[in-house]
């Protein structure tokens, strides 16, 4: 039996699942898990996002929810691009994107010079560096530069591209972000920074994203199928995930 839906009925759907609707206060964390995180490439951006989503919210609501209780974080997530997520969903993103995003990450920098080993033992020397606390990560850089570890080529794709030292420990889920220093991109370690995270295999974190995904954006053939490169190159993991929640 075919069901017509008029143009306006599904607009009004996403409205109200985008949380357009109702701007009520609400919890910043539940808004970011129904969205499926802000995006915050842009700073103001994203809390302009958060506004439009909350009445009354202010900037001051937002910094404290990032770096005072901490129930929001920061991190690189989807498409590689920076995005504010509730500070209990960071193990659901990091665990469902980390295995595709990890071998992306050491297939690009293989391709520049740089070997598995000398990517490791930069992710490892860096996260023991910010067991003191934060650093920027133009500290970080001159650190494991100084310690003369790296060939020719690891030591120029490091110290030049915008990933630099910080790219394979953000996709572990090792490190997020912290308050700027001086305007520069300041790194914590996850565990001095966050509460105790919970534990969620790779297939588990996958699923309830992809549940979340086709929640906010049913209707949207195109955006259902463009989710399935975040899951695996080939899309056979996801189109698996996908049969395991019909």
């Amino acid at each position: 039996m075919k069901c017509a839906v008029a143009k306006a009925q599904i607009s009004a759907f996403r409205l109200k699942r985008h949380r357009f609707v109702d701007r009520n206060q609400s919890d910043l964390t539940k808004v970011c898990e129904d969205v499926c995180g802000i995006q915050s490439q842009v700073m103001s951006a994203a809390e302009i996002a958060l506004w439009t989503r909350t009445h009354g919210l202010t900037r001051a609501d937002i910094h404290s929810a990032l770096w005072k209780s901490r129930t929001l974080v920061k991190t690189s997530c989807m498409r590689g691009t920076l995005h504010i997520l509730s500070a209990a969903d960071f193990p659901i993103y990091i665990n469902a994107l980390k295995s595709s995003r990890g071998r992306e990450t050491l297939r690009i920098m293989a391709r520049h010079g740089v070997t598995q080993k000398e990517a490791c033992g930069v992710m490892e020397i860096m996260v023991e560096a910010l067991a003191d606390g934060p650093m920027t990560r133009c500290q970080l850089t001159e650190r494991i530069l100084s310690l003369k570890i790296l060939g020719k080529k690891a030591k120029f794709w490091f110290e030049q591209s915008w990933w630099g030292v910080v790219r394979q420990a953000i996709v572990e889920g090792l490190i997020s972000y912290a308050p700027g220093r001086d305007q520069q991109v300041t790194l914590v370690r996850v565990d001095q920074w966050l509460p105790k995270q919970r534990e969620v295999s790779e297939l588990e974190a996958k699923q309830i994203l992809l549940r979340r995904y086709l929640r906010l954006w049913s209707g949207n053939a195109s955006g259902f199928f463009s989710m399935g490169r975040y899951f695996d190159e080939r899309r056979q993991d996801f189109w698996g995930i996908a049969r395991r929640i019909a």
